[in-house]
């Protein structure tokens, strides 16, 4: 989720005098048009799963001062060991920004998932090895 960030300018320009600050708004509109992004993470033949995003919306500082809070939509298809499965979940996120100047990139560090509600709600069990998964995996989930 943390190259959601890329294309924001919410960073101290290159000669760290000029702040550039970007609302909710600007981000809002970005990510509306990215949405469907794909991902497929995980190991095949172990458990995998390919997911599309959609609603993505954010929040900046709005529960905590330095935090924004993501929430969207996610359908997952899911492959395992134990057969095939999908799902839809409904999650919120939340890390704390950082600008990598090398990368000319905005990234979230410490990022958790504060809530999430799978649907069907019976196939939320399959969904937690995608919730192990991701708490690796999310740096370079989009």
């Amino acid at each position: 989720m943390t190259a959601l960030f890329v294309l924001t300018s919410l960073v101290t320009g290159c000669d760290q005098i000029r702040q550039f600050d970007v609302s909710e708004k600007v981000i809002n509109d970005y990510l509306s048009q990215k949405s469907g992004l794909q991902k497929h993470i995980g190991e095949d033949g172990v458990v995998s799963a390919d997911i599309t995003l959609s609603d993505l919306a954010i929040q900046i500082g709005r529960t905590e001062p330095g935090k924004v809070s993501f929430s969207g939509s996610a359908s997952l298809k899911i492959d395992s060991l134990f057969g095939k499965t999908g799902a839809n979940v409904n999650l919120t996120l939340s890390g704390q920004p950082f600008y990598q100047a090398e990368l000319g990139a905005i990234y979230i560090k410490s990022m958790k998932i504060d809530s999430y509600k799978v649907s069907p709600e019976k196939n939320g069990a399959g969904c937690n090895g995608i919730k192990t998964l991701l708490r690796y995996d999310y740096c370079d989930l989009f």
